[in-house]
């Protein structure tokens, strides 16, 4: 069984059961119970539990003592239903667990400086280290440990599949995207400008364009989506992605979301949308 065969933890379901899978991702949580031992495994779909019993391999048993969290690992096992009463309803694939026949640690971890798990292995534990409990300071200079967590990848998923959303609408509209340039001359507003300097012009800056320029193109339908830089005051309210549209109504799953997102949405042409 090669890579190009592996299944996503995520995409476990009750269907696999009594199927040979192959998995790969990072241990998310380990609990040794003395005869058998048990690992959260996580990849970029969600988790599984993952099972090791001496009894039917004892060399994938003895490598499995040595796992810590974020270790990479491979393993070949077999989907199997839980037992009654050993469900995890915290987990999305809750009602299954694999039953590990290989393991191959493809990469190693040092002591993490905060857990990255979010999951509890058995039901109604808590989970102690929760981002909310790590101090902020250490979160961002560890920013790459701190981005694994899956809430954190939630929104990333979340964001593209808004931005998606917003295109798929546009372009049945038969807008076209047009991208307009970051580097412009300063405008007078009430932000401050975040300024980067000109290699070719000794002694000059650009300024990062803080919101929608008056940019216009020959094209009856045009848009830009553009990100957002601008510095504010700490006391001072961030204008957000629906305040700065000219025209976006969102209704529906995404409508909550859209206030904190610093995106502007400016249409490049005056034609009036029907």
């Amino acid at each position: 069984m090669e890579w190009k065969d592996r299944t996503y933890c995520g995409d476990l379901t009750a269907s696999h059961v009594g199927r040979e899978v192959l998995l790969m991702g990072w241990v998310d949580a380990v609990r040794d119970h003395g005869n058998l031992l048990f690992i959260h495994l996580r990849d970029i779909r969600g988790l599984v539990q993952v099972v090791f019993d001496p009894k039917a391999d004892m060399a994938s048993y003895q490598t499995a003592c040595t796992l810590r969290e974020e270790y990479v690992v491979r393993v070949k096992g077999s989907v199997f239903q839980r037992a009654k009463g050993s469900e995890n309803p915290y987990l999305e694939t809750g009602e299954i667990e694999v039953f590990a026949k290989d393991l191959t640690i493809l990469a190693q971890s040092r002591t993490l400086p905060f857990l990255i798990s979010e999951k509890a292995m058995v039901f109604g534990e808590d989970i102690q280290a929760g981002p909310e409990n790590v101090d902020e300071d250490l979160r961002l200079q560890y920013r790459y440990l701190d981005l694994r967590r899956p809430s954190r990848q939630n929104l990333f998923k979340m964001r593209y599949e808004i931005m998606k959303c917003i295109r798929d609408y546009l372009d049945q509209l038969s807008f076209i995207e047009v991208e307009t340039p970051f580097l412009t001359r300063s405008t007078p507003e009430g932000a401050r400008d975040y300024l980067v300097p000109s290699r070719l012009h000794e002694g000059k800056f650009y300024s990062l364009k803080k919101q929608d320029d008056p940019y216009t193109v020959e094209i009856d339908r045009a848009v830009d989506l553009i990100r957002e830089k601008r510095e504010r005051e700490k006391n001072r309210i961030v204008k957000t992605f629906s305040e700065d549209s000219d025209l976006m109504v969102m209704n529906g799953r995404w409508g909550k979301y859209l206030k904190h997102m610093r995106y502007s949405l400016h249409f490049l042409s005056s034609l009036p949308i029907n």
